[in-house]
């Protein structure tokens, strides 16, 4: 499927938040449903960035020309954090003046361990600093704000995504990583406003995972309504 993209267009592929609180079901603070098997699909994704580590002089084109990784970076008293919350149940839904909170354990505190991106990564963010074709957007690090967006947080504050994505003068994004309930699916809903072309916002369905699987079907419905395509891995290695 990534070849049906007119001569010109400028993809990138965005990987979201693919951190070791998320990824690790040992070590993870708040890790999603099989997260450890996320990271072999992710690779074989970022093995088709081009002008990177994993395509440099080994005459693979690539399909992507750029890869965004977006990093959860939350003070340590965010305010979805449960220590932040004592007398509340984790997991647990409250209100708050402007929005209804989830209640969730402590994760991706900045400059933490659980924050640092998943180590086995082939393009590591941390490793390629460099790069012309990696980058990095961090979102959540207002302590007063929810952000379940890569775009944008709970109140419209840009993260700073779409301005970086129309510096590289992209116009096609392809999205992977977590949560398909949470995080991917609001990316999803913001990116096709901001690319409404067909086509033009793409999910890699085999290589995303999330919280809860009684949500999923429901999170992948309203995906399709809201005019993304679904693909897998296999389409963009063709």
């Amino acid at each position: 499927m990534a070849s049906t993209a007119p001569a010109g267009a400028v993809t990138a592929l965005i990987v979201l938040d693919a951190q070791r609180d998320f990824l690790s079901s040992e070590h993870g603070a708040l890790p999603v449903l099989d997260g450890d098997s996320l990271v072999p699909q992710l690779n074989d994704l970022l093995s088709l960035v081009r002008r990177s580590p994993a395509t440099e002089n080994t005459g693979v084109r690539g399909t992507f020309e750029h890869v965004v990784f977006t990093q959860d970076w939350h003070p340590s008293n965010h305010v979805s954090f449960a220590s932040q919350h004592p007398d509340v149940v984790p997991l647990t839904t409250i209100t708050l003046p402007r929005w209804e909170q989830l209640v969730v354990p402590d994760h991706c505190v900045a400059h933490s361990d659980g924050a640092r991106f998943h180590e086995a990564l082939l393009l590591h963010p941390e490793r390629e600093t460099g790069s012309a074709s990696v980058h990095v957007v961090r979102k959540g690090s207002d302590a007063a704000i929810e952000s379940h967006s890569a775009f944008r947080d709970i109140v419209g504050a840009s993260t700073g995504l779409k301005e970086l994505l129309d510096r590289l003068h992209v116009s096609r994004i392809v999205l992977c990583g977590v949560h398909i309930d949470v995080l991917l699916l609001k990316t999803v809903l913001d990116a096709v406003r901001e690319y409404p072309e067909p086509g033009a916002v793409r999910v890699v369905r085999d290589a995303t995972r999330g919280f809860v699987p009684s949500r999923f079907d429901e999170s992948w419905q309203q995906i399709e309504a809201a005019g993304a395509l679904l693909v897998t891995t296999h389409d963009l290695q063709l």
